[in-house]
């Protein structure tokens, strides 16, 4: 069937007797655990792995896409009719009402047994795209006498089709991926020790966010949750914080992009390859389609976050919107959200005394043991276990969280922890208080160089066993 589907191209001649050569007496075999079996003829298909497979499927195929196309179902995009997506050997039928879709089904139906093709019908599903207040179709769909299963979400691509066009579900699986892959990235950090921040950030960038990322110019316009925890959870490893460690201060030592920023990024990327696409292609019928509507869509959307940075006027224009200065107005807007964040945090009072930009902070980039990353970290972030913070626990007024390791009568706050506490078995350590007294405030606190950080770690442990004795 497949050599003349080829015919009917025009394909003759060598060429002809080449691909026929290809598959006559075709002999397989299958390997298993290093097993190989008995080899067995193979009459039907096409070779696996073979770069010429894949133009034979479609050559097979194209004639089932003209008949459905030259139906005159399907949903209607300005003066054009869509019935059929199709890739690979996935195919998806779309219609405006269920005869339409059944009418579709039985030309599917009738092409395949001319042309001795099965249908799975256990992985054909039927969904029905509508608002939350319309009623599910009671419609009994059927192919090949076989009804077919009515289903709320399908997977198709990676992506899954939600029934009220939503995509927490999208989220969900990718982030579940996504943090799969972070879990290897981790045990890469914990069997190469010494790997440093920037290492740690390229593997992230090429090993994480790039599932968090698939296919979000499409489905990305919205924050989600789930998505973000997992940035949040690869930041806590690094650092060595708990969960309550103060949000706007995790974002602001790393530097990094929230993952609804990267998503905008990937949607303007989109936007750009739409606009520049040719007026012929599906995707770009679908796109001027989508913005004449343009209410609670995706045009609608992406609309408001170009109003956000300041860009719409690409919007009015319909013109390419420069990669560089969109990268500069999300930075612009994620630092003033993130201002605006660190000035309600209260655990952050002296972080934001001192922090004033959205960037690496220098102790990251220390490559100091993860012990002692952690002890900075928290130190850095207010969540050290010292009464300022320990007594917002058991609901002691501020005023009255009182160091208990001297006679100063002094609020144990971190500067007092750090600068004034005369904590007599403090003094004993190599440096002891007289480091932090020479050095100043600002450049001891947030960027010590190596041999300030190496020589920081012991005197906090020491004060950590002391304000949390072992059990």
């Amino acid at each position: 069937m497949m050599l003349y589907r080829f015919l009917e191209y025009g394909v003759n001649g060598k060429f002809y007797d080449a691909i026929k050569g290809i598959y006559h007496k075709a002999f397989c075999a299958v390997r298993m655990n290093g097993v190989l079996s008995e080899w067995f003829e193979s009459t039907i298909g096409t070779k696996q792995g073979d770069n010429l497979s894949p133009n034979c499927f479609s050559m097979y195929l194209n004639p089932l896409l003209t008949d459905l196309k030259s139906s005159g179902l399907g949903v209607h995009i300005e003066n054009d009719i869509i019935s059929v997506l199709a890739y690979a050997d996935d195919l998806v039928l779309i219609a405006e009402s269920e005869a339409d879709l059944q009418s579709l089904l039985n030309i599917l139906q009738n092409w395949c047994f001319k042309w001795r093709l099965a249908v799975n019908v256990d992985k054909t599903k039927i969904m029905h795209f509508r608002n939350k207040n319309m009623i599910l179709t009671n419609v009994n769909f059927t192919i090949n006498g076989q009804s077919l299963e009515i289903v709320e979400q399908y997977k198709y691509l990676g992506i899954i089709m939600d029934e009220h066009a939503g995509f927490q579900k999208t989220a969900d699986l990718l982030a579940g991926s996504a943090g799969r892959a972070l879990g290897s990235v981790i045990n890469k950090i914990k069997a190469n020790k010494d790997l440093g921040f920037k290492s740690y950030t390229t593997l992230f960038d090429s090993c994480v966010a790039p599932i968090l990322l698939y296919g979000s110019g499409v489905w990305g316009l919205k924050s989600y949750k789930v998505c973000e925890d997992l940035v949040l959870r690869a930041c806590r490893f690094y650092s060595g914080i708990h969960r309550l460690a103060p949000i706007p201060g995790i974002q602001g030592d790393f530097g990094w992009w929230d993952v609804r920023s990267r998503h905008i990024l990937e949607a303007i990327r989109l936007f750009n390859r739409l606009i520049t696409m040719n007026n012929n292609r599906v995707n770009k019928k679908v796109f001027l389609w989508d913005k004449a509507l343009s209410k609670e869509n995706w045009n609608s959307g992406f609309k408001s976050i170009l109003l956000d940075l300041g860009l719409e006027n690409y919007w009015t224009n319909q013109t390419v919107i420069p990669l560089e200065l969109t990268k500069l107005r999300i930075q612009s807007k994620l630092e003033r959200d993130w201002q605006h964040h660190c000035s309600t945090k209260d655990k952050l009072r002296t972080y934001r005394t001192f922090k004033t930009d959205m960037d690496t902070a220098v102790p990251l980039n220390c490559n100091l043991p993860k012990f002692q990353r952690s002890l900075i970290s928290q130190l850095r972030l207010g969540i050290l276990p010292i009464n300022i913070e320990t007594g917002r626990y058991t609901s002691t007024p501020e005023h009255d969280r009182i160091c208990g390791m001297c006679n100063q009568n002094r609020v144990e706050n971190e500067a007092h922890f750090m600068f004034e506490c005369d904590l007599g078995s403090y003094h004993f350590l190599p440096g002891g208080c007289a480091l932090c007294l020479l050095l100043p405030v600002s450049n001891f606190f947030w960027s010590p160089p190596w041999p300030t950080a190496k020589n920081f770690g012991p005197p906090l442990c020491l004060r950590q066993k002391i304000l949390v004795p072992p059990l």
